[in-house]
């Protein structure tokens, strides 16, 4: 595959990426209740399930790859995991309550939390090192508490 092909597959994905988020720039304005633009200064609310269908109704003339794009840009983003982990209602495009988080969706979120945020954080110093620190805090604090 030659240079110019990656090129221009890298140019589509670039312009189906920018649909959607222009896309998901008007769902946030539409209909605030349901969708919260980032750094809005409020979290986001599970969706309920199938509001792809209901943006679909909303949004006739938007081609169901860009839709289903905007969806998963939203639903993966780690703000939006963690209001799935939290459960609890689900809101349609209106904002009214539509279904709830089962404690299986909850858990899923969860784990996707953890496995984005895992690796933040993380020390990168020497482990046998900090084994070392370690069974020395270890000690002092036995002989502290003594």
């Amino acid at each position: 595959m030659g240079r110019n092909t990656l090129d221009d597959a890298e140019k589509k994905r670039s312009r189906k990426t920018e649909r959607a988020l222009e896309l998901l720039a008007r769902l946030c304005e539409a209909y605030p209740h349901a969708f919260v633009a980032r750094g809005g200064g409020r979290y986001p609310v599970p969706l309920s399930i199938g509001v792809h269908e209901e943006i679909r109704a909303c949004y006739p003339d938007e081609a169901r790859h860009v839709i289903a794009g905007a969806m998963r840009i939203y639903t993966s983003g780690i703000a939006y995991q963690k209001a799935l982990a939290g459960g609890g209602a689900r809101v349609s495009l209106d904002g009214q309550p539509n279904g709830e988080v089962t404690a299986d969706q909850a858990e899923l979120a969860r784990q996707t939390v953890a496995k984005a945020v895992g690796g933040r954080g993380k020390s990168r110093k020497n482990p046998r090192r900090e084994a070392v620190t370690d069974a020395k805090l270890e000690r002092l604090k036995q002989h502290f508490t003594r």
